[in-house]
């Protein structure tokens, strides 16, 4: 199963929350003494620059390689629909919520294939902590915008 991974600022999360099945916010620790272990589905030119990405949030977002659809019955157009739901996300916690860096990683128990896909420079405010309820609402207005019609 292959991933995309978004490393996210302008939120901040304190544990581990789950959008849909295969859609997953993580907090970035906060302190390189922190004992969490970065490396892991981190690429290298990602890890050289640990320091700039303490207290983030990575987005994992797992999909099938040959179907290269989202493993999420849920949300099964996630993956071309992701900067819509990181600005919906804004607006729900009223604040804007940007990609500092974006890669495919394909199977992560082969992190050879890595390969950084985007990078943007960091944003100049800060975070605001969200929870469980700010990602429900966010969902539900999701739901609601893919269902729109296209006119």
């Amino acid at each position: 199963m292959d991933e995309i991974r978004i490393i996210l600022h302008g939120i901040r999360i304190q544990h581990e929350l789950q959008i849909a099945d295969g859609i997953t916010l993580m907090p970035l620790p906060y302190s390189k003494r922190e004992p969490v272990n970065m490396t892991p589905g981190l690429p290298t030119i990602i890890t050289e620059e640990t320091k700039s990405y303490l207290g983030k949030v990575l987005l994992r977002i797992a999909y099938c390689c040959s179907q290269k659809k989202v493993k999420s019955e849920e949300f099964p157009d996630f993956k071309s629909q992701i900067l819509t739901f990181l600005g919906l996300l804004s607006v729900v916690c009223e604040n804007p919520v940007h990609r500092l860096k974006a890669w495919v990683q394909p199977n992560a128990s082969n992190p050879s294939g890595i390969s950084v896909v985007s990078s943007l420079q960091e944003p100049h405010w800060r975070p605001v902590a969200i929870s469980e309820a700010e990602i429900s609402k966010t969902k539900e207005q999701f739901d609601k915008f893919t269902k729109l019609k296209q006119r």
